[in-house]
């Protein structure tokens, strides 16, 4: 899931490269400050999660990079993991029971700020 702030502007070039210098120094700001609330509010088991949760200032975009971002986002239905290692080493294939949604880059993206 990835959030992009996006400023198109059609003025003068030079004001124009000065309004696109503050848009991208504001679109930074967004970004680091979605990454740390979004880093706050995931669910910790391992930290892979939290480590994973990343922004690009340049192209305004947030991301978790793990297999499993969506599901703890938007929940889970039972299902089917092959090739699964659990708590005994190597069970083959096991029934994930699915698991309900814990948001974490939403109430992020979702927080009211002022800069």
């Amino acid at each position: 899931m990835a959030v992009r702030v996006t400023c198109t502007t059609r003025v003068e070039p030079t004001l124009r490269a000065n309004l696109e210098g503050v848009a991208g120094k504001i679109r930074g700001q967004f970004v680091d400050a979605i990454v740390a609330d979004a880093r706050r509010y995931a669910p910790v088991d391992t930290g892979l999660l939290v480590s994973r949760i990343t922004g690009n200032k340049t192209a305004g975009t947030i991301s978790a990079d793990t297999p499993y971002a969506a599901a703890q986002e938007f929940g889970a239905e039972e299902h089917l993991i092959e090739h699964a290692f659990g708590r005994d080493g190597w069970a083959g294939i096991v029934v994930h029971p699915g698991n309900a949604a814990q948001p974490y880059l939403r109430p992020a993206v979702n927080t009211k700020r002022s800069f």
